[in-house]
């Protein structure tokens, strides 16, 4: 079902545990799978040219990120529990044969380093839309795995096709097996106008995954699907700030306005680090909608985002909820012991 409130039990169990709801891993292979798409297909190297240049930096330095390093980052920032996820384009390789292999093996690896994590990872799988099949049998695969928390879909600003509102089969599908889902942008370049002083990677990528959620809630899709949970990265991306102009131009398909679902459907991840713009999140949604979200490694420590929930909130229920009980809640994870030491990852 829908999570509407944070529980009493949540929060106790926040107490206890600090969840990182947005944190990216480059399972082996996954580098190499970008790299030669990127040399055979131009369309490819196009719109993803900023993550293709990410890759091949990756490779120069450390393309397998150990799960011991990964590990010692949540040590050091006081993390108990990361969920990891494909870095953008996740499974988008334009192409669909090569998109769903990319899915497959790439979600088997993700499901792996959970499972070796000894309860201190949840993955995410990627869903190679459009295809509705194949995204339904990834579902399927990992619908009942104890080590997948959630789903990851990459939004983009392009095409209606890839966009998350015109799958609502797979979405339905996800809600019944209780798998939030979270809007990550696909961090798309080749658009003349993005492409100069890095503005692909500062504005184009809140602008697509609040695009996403706008979609999602005016195509009445929330509505069709309401026990689909739905988690927006970075403050929710302009929605927010742009609640009221959403308002003023009416509610879509949908049976309420946009404020109704910021309050009662969407979570928002707290990745921004900008105090403003958590003010206006906290003011439009309220607390109880927010996660913590640490964007790791693209935008910094672990501990970073951490911090910044910690001098946002007055009282220790606030951030407890949103350091970890409310993600507790969504995600379904079970109680467990906080920063657990001396077990060897390899």
């Amino acid at each position: 079902m829908a999570v509407e409130h944070v529980t009493d039990q949540a929060v106790g169990l926040a107490t206890r545990q600090v969840i990182d709801t947005h944190s990216h891993w480059r399972p082996p292979g996954y580098v190499e799978l970008m790299l030669a798409a990127a040399e055979r297909d131009p369309e490819f190297r196009r719109r993803f040219s900023l993550s293709v240049r990410s890759a091949a930096e990756a490779r120069r330095k450390a393309p397998e990120e150990s799960l011991a390093e990964k590990i010692a980052d949540l040590d050091m920032g006081g993390v108990d529990v990361a969920l990891i996820s494909l870095p953008p384009p996740g499974a988008n390789f334009v192409h669909q044969q090569i998109s769903e292999r990319v899915a497959s093996e790439m979600n088997d690896a993700l499901a792996d380093t959970a499972a070796r994590s000894n309860g201190r990872i949840r993955a995410l799988i990627s869903l190679p839309l459009p295809a509705v099949a194949a995204s339904l049998a990834e579902l399927d695969r990992f619908g009942g795995d104890p080590g997948v928390a959630g789903v990851q879909l990459i939004s983009n600003i392009g095409s209606r096709d890839v966009a998350p509102d015109r799958s609502e089969e797979v979405l339905a599908r996800a809600a019944e097996l209780g798998l939030p889902v979270v809007l990550h942008p696909a961090v798309e370049s080749g658009v003349e106008t993005l492409d100069d002083w890095m503005l692909d990677a500062s504005l184009s990528p809140v602008v697509t995954s609040s695009l996403a959620a706008a979609r999602l809630v005016l195509s009445g899709v929330l509505d069709r699907v309401p026990d689909l949970n739905v988690v927006v990265p970075h403050l929710g991306g302009v929605l927010p700030y742009l609640t009221q102009r959403f308002v003023d131009f009416g509610t879509g398909s949908a049976e309420h306005d946009l404020v109704y679902y910021l309050r009662h459907r969407l979570f928002v991840d707290t990745c921004s680090y900008h105090p403003p713009a958590m003010r206006c999140a906290i003011a439009t949604l309220g607390a109880d909608r927010l996660v913590l979200g640490s964007d790791h490694p693209s935008r910094g420590a672990v501990g970073r985002a951490v911090a910044d929930v910690r001098g946002h909130f007055e009282t220790d229920q606030e951030a407890s909820a949103v350091l970890g009980g409310t993600a507790a809640t969504l995600f379904r994870l079970a109680v467990s012991e906080p920063h657990r030491h001396g077990v060897d990852y390899g």
